[in-house]
């Protein structure tokens, strides 16, 4: 298998294994917090295994504790979504980091989005609005704090991903970074769960399989993959991929949980994704 096809091949396992976070994280019957903490300490223990194994060594610095504490926070925050809105909203929202990373970048670096970036911010938080105000004029409830954490959840989600984006460009390997970060958000879910009293431990054999689950398919299966095209494939495209997450994981909610699909949420899912699709192309043609 040439190069080119082992990389779309381990885009499709990507997109396919991280449709399946948010379904694990509801069959797990654990808080969130716990699902979050042992993704991520599983996680850790097998890329820090893989890190051994090649001989690399870890890399610590700032962008560590700053990625660390945002990938805990976007776990933590996300997953408790899950819980308050139904997956397709709660996915769709999440899978929004890039508009507030080209947000920061208008606000931070004094950069003008182009016309092409504002219409997709304008849509992306257009079909958010839907996605909330439109079960409600069906005389659905959509949990408000659900969409609060949702945003939250993307917000950590954009601190992570460019503090990685920052470090890649510095020559750091993927293992030498992604092993201490996931540690570091492993010692803030933990640090959380001690302050709001939450037990990690005593749960039953079905949980921890979901839990095990949890970090080999979506973090080892696709976070892990996703990282590995980006030695071969532009950003652009691996981000992309990942945005095909809402409609991977509404599928299966539907299927597994029974969760139904509004006629609300396909308009409102394209409009979000196709406006995040419009800011991600449009940054890539300004590189």
């Amino acid at each position: 298998m040439g190069v080119e096809a082992r990389v779309w091949a381990a885009l499709s396992i990507a997109l396919f294994s991280i449709s399946w976070a948010a379904v694990l994280v509801l069959l797990a019957g654990a808080p969130a917090s716990v699902c979050a903490l042992w993704r991520l300490v599983i996680s850790s223990f097998i890329l820090a295994v893989a890190m051994l194994i090649r001989g690399e060594e870890a890399y610590f610095g700032w962008p560590v504790i700053v990625g660390g504490v945002a990938l805990g926070a976007h776990f933590v925050v996300w997953m408790k979504s899950l819980f308050l809105i139904p997956v397709a909203v709660s996915t769709t929202i999440v899978v929004m980091y890039p508009l507030f990373a080209a947000l920061a970048d208008a606000l931070v670096m004094g950069e003008k989005p182009t016309g092409i970036q504002f219409s997709g911010l304008l849509s992306a938080f257009t079909g958010i609005v839907l996605l909330y105000i439109g079960p409600r004029m069906q005389g659905l409830e959509i949990n408000a704090l659900g969409v609060l954490y949702a945003l939250a959840g993307a917000l950590a989600a954009a601190v992570y991903f460019e503090v990685g984006r920052y470090t890649r460009r510095s020559g750091i390997s993927t293992l030498s970074y992604t092993t201490p970060v996931y540690s570091v958000a492993s010692a803030t879910v933990l640090t959380y769960i001690i302050i709001a009293g939450v037990d990690p431990l005593h749960y039953g054999l079905k949980t921890w399989f979901y839990l095990l689950m949890l970090a080999l398919v979506p973090m080892i299966g696709g976070h892990t993959l996703m990282n590995y095209t980006l030695r071969y494939v532009k950003a652009s495209t691996t981000t992309s991929i990942a945005l095909g997450e809402p409609i991977g994981a509404s599928l299966l909610a539907y299927l597994i949980l029974g969760e139904p699909l509004n006629p609300w949420y396909a308009p409102a899912m394209a409009m979000s994704i196709l406006g995040v699709l419009a800011v991600i192309w449009q940054e890539e043609q300004l590189l």
